[in-house]
This record gives structure tokens, sequence and C-alpha cells, in this order.
């Protein structure tokens, strides 16, 4: 559980530079999605993210995935653009500020696991679970 706060501030961390100058290229919104999800899930489904992420290496390879796909440039009003379409926004506000109801919170969770999953297996792809 600490490993996970600790990748939250790596996130904090690699946000400024996806949000750098530029429209938002195919892959860069990919990777930006990407990032947004765990970032998500960290915070808000710590035990989710733990039981799928399970170890130190696999998450260590979803940020070192994430860090070398965010090297591309994009628009400030392009991200937020980006970010308030993201289902996190709809449930965290697109700030992050709103106070989700733990109902909100589960089915956001629950809805999302799948596309977690998705984003452990496409970083850490000589994994075979």
């Amino acid at each position: 559980m600490k490993t996970l706060l600790k990748t939250a501030l790596l996130l904090t961390v690699l946000s400024p530079a996806l949000a750098s100058a530029g429209p938002i290229p195919a892959d860069c919104r990919t990777a930006i999605n990407d990032f947004i999800t765990v970032q998500s899930f960290v915070a808000a489904c710590p035990y989710i993210a733990e039981s799928e992420i399970r170890t130190k290496t696999r998450i260590r390879h979803i940020y070192e995935g994430l860090a070398r796909q965010s090297a591309c440039q994009a628009d400030p009003a392009a991200l937020a653009e980006l970010r308030r379409k993201h289902p996190a926004a709809q449930v965290f506000g697109a700030d992050g500020k709103r106070h989700a109801s733990r109902v909100e919170i589960s089915a956001y969770c629950r809805n999302q696991r799948p596309e977690l999953a998705r984003i452990v297996r496409q970083y850490n792809p000589e994994d075979h679970r």
C-alpha cells in the first residue's frame, strides 16, 4: 500500500510533462488516458489497484512506460478537455475536488477495473496471469 502512495507522488511529477504544448497525438492521448486511469485507481480504489498491480516491479513497469510515452507535448487546453471527458472526471469532478459518494466510487472502481487490468497487461507483457 505504501508503494502505491509513492507512485501517486510520481504521477504528480509526471503530470507537468504531459501538459507542455501542441495538440494531442493519438499515442499520447492513450498514454494520458492510461495515466489518468491509474492515478484515479490509486487514489479512489487502493485495494483494487493493489490487487491488480500486485508487485513493485509491475507498478514500476507501468510508470516507466507512461514516462516514456509522456515525453510527447500536449496543448494545455487539449489536455484539460481530455481530463474533463475521462470517466474519472464524472465521478471526482474535472478538478478532482468533488466528493463522490461511496456508491459512486464503488461503481467507478467496479466498472473501470477491466481498464486497469488492460493497462497492467499492456505495460507488463512478460507477465501471464
